[in-house]
């Protein structure tokens, strides 16, 4: 991870809960007033390091929208930081990690009818 997103994360954390809140939910409305003319169906995910706050704000904004929400925080369980990220430094997802995050991420897109099935042998 950058310096840059350090500092943006460590002045992030400084605030409130009820800032961060409000930053998060200006950022989704943002998101969908660009999208609101568009013939968008949108899903939102998150994983491993959201936070219980970010997960409520993002469900309900989700839910008030008729955006697809997926939550995926529990699906590192079971395995070890090594196999996860990338870097200890850097918690970005490795490429097993993406391989099961692509996965779940797949079958909520077919759940919400987001992308049609298909029939391929």
């Amino acid at each position: 991870m950058s310096d840059a997103h350090f500092l943006v994360r460590e002045e992030f954390n400084k605030k409130s809960e009820l800032e961060r809140k409000k930053i998060l939910f200006d950022c989704l409305f943002s998101l969908k007033k660009t999208l609101s003319n568009k013939k968008v169906k949108v899903m939102i995910f998150s994983y491993w390091w959201t936070q219980a706050w970010q997960i409520d704000t993002i469900n309900e904004f989700c839910e008030n929208s008729d955006w697809a929400y997926l939550d995926l925080n529990w699906i590192g369980e079971g395995y070890g930081n090594e196999l996860l990220f990338i870097d200890p430094k850097d918690n970005h997802p490795s490429p097993f990690a993406n391989k099961i995050l692509a996965k779940e991420i797949y079958k909520k897109l077919i759940e919400e009818k987001l992308i049609p099935l298909t029939n391929s042998t």
